[in-house]
């Protein structure tokens, strides 16, 4: 069954009914400052003297407020329950009573009984309804939808309503969101045929919503990221939760963040990952620290989220890496290969003393690592000439750790050539910094290559991961909040 987390978005973000007058216009701005009770003492008099924008608008409230048994009083005092906008809010209001019902345990008799007074309610709006106006035939064929599970009873309301009005931008969100179920089924049965062309019915619809729809309804879009995220297009997934963080005042990251973990595991989409990434270092870096600290699982999560970044090092924007990877360290992961391509970004766009802490801190969590003595001891050496007693020592560190892991005979043939290539650019550093040596330098240019990303190898037909490595000449400016500073440095 499709999750109902992901389609119940629509029907969850119907707004209630609002009416014009100064009361209920002060009431929603006291409620959506803060103020609840204030809004519903504001609303209570007027209600009870028969106005009924007054009562729609309190039993909105009290729904908001988890009264919705308050909010069915109120509407019944009216004694106008087929009159449009009191039908409407009270379909609302017992749904509302419904899920209450539902989460205290009571029992489904109940929970029905309350959804079917919601779909008459439903019934009586949509007879009552001014021309034109499909709000309250949305919200019954939500119910239908959603609420009853009859997608095909669903997609018939839609069906007949566009016949008349082609350009209602509900309508087609209501048949997008009808026809998900149609792709589901067929998707499940085996059918290619009829999956395929649902889904296609299913984007246009949900396209079509999202061009006519105000910008902040983002049901939508949440349909498109899980079309598109089932169908295997993880770009245009992430994409569609971007417009999600986009039409929102104060974003969630949720989804976003979801797909960036999902996308960074195997099969790889680093496409896919980095986009998502991107994004929430774009706008918050602290987004993606804080749910990172919170994954059981820490260090596999962030080693794997870290190798995201290989897309920015492949066409030389060594500047975001570094934001991204600097929001993951952040949550301090026990992960030697997350310190350490920190500590390359940080190198490769001259942040030297954020580098040396990160290097630090990748010897600290894998201490038998030849590679990590040498790049450390390389900084200090090339890049800062400072504590080349030190340099020496990591040098020859590196070689003694390359020196014992060489010797044994089931070494694999990737990790015999990257000790030996690491034992090689450190013995070229020892010479460098022994005057007594007659052996001079070993290729400088080749030095580049060892601060290079830790990724992991895909297999030629995986999409999106292909392994990178650091180059030179990143920019010196993060461009992002939280995402770099010159005295940031790293946590841990």
């Amino acid at each position: 069954m499709i999750t109902a987390k992901v389609l119940l978005t629509a029907f969850s973000l119907l707004a209630p009914v609002v009416q014009d007058g100064g009361d209920v216009a002060a009431a929603y701005e006291m409620a959506d400052g803060g103020d609840l009770a204030g809004a519903l003492e504001l609303l209570r008099g007027p209600a009870a003297a028969g106005d009924v924008a007054a009562a729609v608008a309190l039993s909105g409230l009290q729904v908001r407020a988890g009264d919705p048994e308050g909010a069915l009083e109120t509407l019944a005092a009216l004694g106008q329950d087929d009159a449009y906008d009191v039908a409407l809010a009270e379909a609302r209001a017992h749904q509302a009573l419904a899920d209450k019902l539902h989460a205290s345990g009571a029992g489904g008799d109940a929970v029905t009984a309350a959804l079917q007074d919601a779909h008459a309610a439903a019934e009586r709006a949509v007879d009552a309804a001014p021309d034109g106006n499909h709000e309250a035939l949305c919200e019954l064929g939500y119910i239908k939808l959603y609420r009853f599970g009859d997608h095909l009873a669903a997609l018939e309301l839609a069906d007949a309503a566009l016949a008349e009005s082609a350009d209602d931008g509900t309508l087609h969100l209501l048949r997008g969101c009808a026809n998900v179920f149609v792709y589901w089924n067929a998707k499940n049965e085996g059918d290619d045929t009829v999956t395929q062309a649902a889904f296609d019915e299913t984007i246009a619809d949900l396209e079509k919503a999202a061009e006519l729809l105000p910008r902040e309804r983002v049901e939508p879009y949440s349909q498109l990221a899980w079309m598109y995220g089932d169908r295997g297009d993880a770009v245009k997934a992430v994409d569609a939760a971007i417009a999600i963080v986009d039409r929102q005042p104060e974003p969630n990251f949720d989804m976003l963040y979801n797909m960036a973990k999902t996308y960074s595991q195997r099969p790889y989409r680093f496409d896919a990952s980095s986009k998502a990434l991107e994004k929430m270092v774009n706008i918050s870096a602290r987004e993606i620290t804080n749910r990172l600290r919170q994954e059981q699982d820490l260090g596999t999560v962030a080693t794997e989220m870290s190798y995201s970044v290989g897309p920015f090092v492949q066409r030389q924007d060594q500047a975001t890496a570094r934001a991204i990877l600097q929001a993951i360290t952040a949550a301090n992961p026990p992960a030697p290969v997350v310190w350490h391509n920190y500590a390359v970004m940080c190198e490769d766009t001259r942040r030297f003393e954020d580098a040396l802490k990160a290097y630090e801190r990748s010897i600290e969590l894998s201490p038998d690592e030849a590679r990590y003595y040498n790049d450390l001891g390389s900084l200090l050496h090339r890049q800062l000439n400072r504590d080349l007693d030190r340099a020496k020592e990591l040098y020859e560190t590196c070689i003694e750790k390359a020196d014992q892991q060489l010797v044994a005979v089931n070494l694999p043939p990737e990790r015999r050539a990257e000790l030996t290539q690491a034992r090689n650019f450190a013995q070229g550093g020892l010479d460098e910094l022994t005057p007594a040596s007659s052996g001079g330098g070993l290729l400088d240019g080749l030095l580049d290559g060892l601060s290079s990303l830790e990724l992991p190898e895909l297999p030629e037909d995986e999409e999106g991961g292909d392994d990178a490595p650091a180059d030179d000449g990143g920019t010196d400016d993060g461009g992002t909040e939280d995402g770099g500073t010159d005295d940031g440095g790293t946590e841990g």
